[in-house]
């Protein structure tokens, strides 16, 4: 009788603990995905205050956006973009958790000469046409014989399903140094950071340079000022077919 009791007791206290194992684990997965979630939707206001930082910046300047990168490589369009904006930590996603490159790592200073990690990359897509390199994308590049202007607000036909700045977490993006925080499609700088856009209809890396990191999707700030998560190949799902659906086209 002794033993049943034994027994009995041992498969409760076995199920007890298995219970609480259960609830400690879904706990654990609940609060991380809420931590994930508002991690998401932190990244997503950043993008809205960038988007309202442009528009200021714009304003100033004719109705034009500032150039992604500039001729000695140290004017990004972020540095133009930082005194309209809160700070220049709104340009870093809470998801990123990418270092800089190691020859961009921070002296005995504790700051890095190329400035600080960021999160965000410009549509500065561009294509070679006639010879000579032209800007479809919204913010140009002025380096390495590369001279191809901003555009101006007015002229995008379609701000509405057109990129201004998406996510882009990687090593060579920095703040303030470099045609990295910019997406150009040019492959010249690819050793810095890559900068293809996406394309739908790619066997493998749909994504091009775009970050992931929210459950495959990725936060995209349109021309007109909103914010929209989407997969990246939806952005550009098919480039020979329908070149009037690639949304990083401003001149469409």
């Amino acid at each position: 009788m002794q033993t049943n009791s034994n027994t009995r007791f041992v498969s409760v206290l076995y199920a007890t603990c298995i219970t609480i194992v259960i609830l400690v684990f879904v706990q654990t997965v609940v609060i991380g995905n809420a931590r994930y979630t508002k991690r998401e939707h932190e990244c997503a206001g950043r993008l809205e205050q960038i988007g309202q930082a442009l528009r200021l910046y714009a304003q100033d300047y004719d109705d034009y956006l500032p150039v992604g990168q500039e001729a000695d490589m140290w004017g990004t369009w972020v540095r133009k973009c930082e005194p309209y904006s809160q700070s220049v930590g709104v340009f870093r996603c809470g998801n990123d958790t990418t270092e800089m490159l190691p020859l961009m790592q921070p002296h005995s200073t504790g700051t890095s000469w190329a400035g600080i990690r960021i999160s965000y990359g410009a549509n500065g897509w561009m294509r070679r046409e006639g010879g000579r390199w032209t800007v479809r994308g919204v913010m140009g590049l002025h380096i390495e014989g590369v001279d191809c202007p901003a555009q101006a607000l007015n002229a995008i036909r379609s701000p509405e399903a057109t990129i201004l700045v998406t996510e882009k977490h990687h090593p060579g993006n920095m703040s303030d140094w470099g045609p990295g925080c910019v997406f150009t499609g040019v492959h010249a700088w690819d050793w810095l950071a890559p900068s293809v856009i996406p394309d739908g209809s790619r066997a493998t890396e749909k994504a091009g340079a775009v970050t992931t990191t929210h459950g495959g999707l990725a936060n995209v700030l349109m021309v007109d000022g909103h914010v929209k998560s989407m997969r990246p190949e939806a952005t550009d799902p098919n480039p020979s077919g329908h070149p009037d659906e690639n949304m990083w086209d401003a001149s469409r």
